[in-house]
């Protein structure tokens, strides 16, 4: 399609080694300017505005016509000579205005044929390509051009074939013809737009003090980091399309670089999305860090349940999935959740998880709230001396990665003992009662072994344990009392 470019091209002006495409659009204005005028508004929208030339709205004011064609065409690709059913138009004296010397349209298409440009014959509106005997002397090559038929009925079909002929041209002549999504500049704004909502919301969330769980938070954090990402990728590829990125590498391929900083643009983000407030509590994986973090957090929650009656262990919570995804038998993560479960329980539990006895109306399952606790204990007991000895202070514990200590099994079996004694105390059936003192005297054995760092055994919480033995001992002696229900039930209160 079209002409093959002539010697001119030898001699043409420094403009023709832009690397940008140049297309110019002969034609008639009485002839055929309504459709020019959209193929004009396809053209610049695929090659942009300064690429396409059409002298409607290109011609300086108080220039040679001649002159400024001539200087357009020395640097032009490509020219769409437009033929309407008027092009050989006779003017008023009878003659026809191709034969003039001073027509435009002749003057146009003279200068394209010298030019160099690859020259194309567009035929509108059911026109036919002209004779050479109707054309001037220095026109009668041009019908032999290969050219192309655009009809209103199938104008997007037609522009669209026409337009792949020219962009064949173009890489033929070393000139790069780039496209984006037009729609790209508003998916980069609903892109922002979303990630900036859900960035509000864990911000909300963080100042709240309602820190998200690792899953929660990463989600969201990834979602933000795509989001901005999608972002950048679309206004950088709808830049680059446009030549606002001076690279003309990224000028010639904008989907590439679309794709290539987008990707770049989301793993930047999510290493410093990692590394935000969000995911603050989750972004050492060591357990002695988290474990720390999770001691305060429970801390301050029991504390805000102390005073106000209410409290919220999301936070403590967050932290406890975040040591079992390093750990799944972290030894902190089992104590905590017991310790949560049971405070949580206030009509049954008091805020230190000493067990105050079952409501008067029901009595409840002791297994619901020691079960975290018995995996504690089945654990401690598996693991070496090392690991779980040493030291009798608390501290110990949140040094070490598992959070298996010597006082923290020892509150155990004292919270056992407590909740077996106060549960037995409540039982009507003596076998039942008789049971469950005997795994409270078992665990309050093992409860008493353990010696506190300022001296003394047991622990002073809920009722001592020295105390709670005797009482335990005092329960299981049937020599206390002739009427074994009443005597135990008056020792109990």
């Amino acid at each position: 399609m079209g002409a093959l470019p002539n010697s001119g091209s030898e001699s043409r002006s420094p403009r023709s080694r832009d690397r940008r495409p140049r297309i110019f659009i002969s034609y008639r204005r009485s002839d055929s300017a309504a459709i020019v005028g959209h193929i004009y508004e396809r053209l610049a929208a695929r090659y942009k505005t300064e690429s396409v030339f059409r002298d409607i709205n290109k011609m300086p004011l108080g220039k040679n016509f001649y002159d400024h064609i001539k200087e357009e065409l020395s640097g032009c690709d490509v020219v769409l000579v437009v033929i309407g059913p008027q092009w050989l138009a006779i003017d008023a004296q009878g003659q026809s205005r191709i034969q003039q010397s001073d027509d435009p349209v002749r003057l146009e298409v003279e200068a394209a044929l010298q030019s160099g440009a690859t020259v194309i014959p567009v035929m509108v509106e059911d026109a036919a390509i002209p004779k050479s005997t109707d054309l001037p002397e220095r026109l009668k090559t041009f019908p032999a051009l290969a050219g192309t038929r655009i009809n209103v009925e199938d104008f997007d079909t037609h522009l669209e074939r026409l337009m792949q002929s020219i962009d064949g041209i173009l890489e033929q002549r070393g000139k790069f013809v780039a496209s984006f999504p037009r729609w790209a500049l508003r998916a980069a704004t609903g892109s922002a737009l979303a990630a900036t909502a859900v960035l509000v919301m864990l911000g909300t969330s963080t100042l709240l003090g309602r820190s998200p769980s690792l899953a929660l938070g990463l989600a969201g954090v990834t979602i933000v980091c795509l989001g901005f990402a999608l972002a950048c990728a679309f206004a950088g590829g709808d830049a680059a399309v446009k030549r606002r990125i001076p690279l003309v590498a990224c000028q010639r391929r904008p989907v590439t670089f679309s794709v290539a900083g987008g990707a770049m643009a989301f793993v930047l983000l999510l290493v410093l999305g990692i590394y935000s407030p969000f995911l603050a509590s989750h972004t050492s994986l060591d357990p002695v860090h988290l474990a720390s973090e999770l001691k305060t957090a429970f801390q301050k929650a029991r504390d805000n349940l102390e005073k106000t009656g209410s409290a919220d262990f999301a936070r403590a919570e967050a932290l406890i999935d975040a040591l079992r995804g390093v750990d799944r038998q972290n030894g902190h993560a089992w104590y905590f959740v017991g310790e949560i479960k049971r405070i949580q329980n206030r009509a049954a539990f008091t805020p230190k998880s000493c067990f105050r006895g079952w409501p008067a109306t029901e009595i409840g399952n002791l297994e619901t709230y020691q079960q975290d606790f018995h995996g504690y204990l089945e654990i401690a007991l598996s693991l070496p001396v090392l690991e779980t000895g040493g030291d009798s202070g608390s501290e110990i514990c949140y040094q070490r990665p598992k959070g298996y200590c010597v006082q923290r099994t020892a509150w155990i079996y004292h919270l056992f003992a407590n909740d077996f004694y106060l549960h037995a105390m409540a039982l009507t059936d003596r076998q039942d009662r008789v049971a469950a003192l005997e795994r409270a005297r078992q665990f309050a054995t093992e409860a008493r072994k353990y010696r506190r760092p300022e001296g003394g055994e047991g622990f002073d919480q809920c009722i001592h344990t020295t105390t709670l033995a005797e009482k335990i001992a005092e329960a299981l002696d049937p020599s206390r009392s002739q009427n074994p229900t009443g005597a135990i039930q008056t020792q109990a209160r």
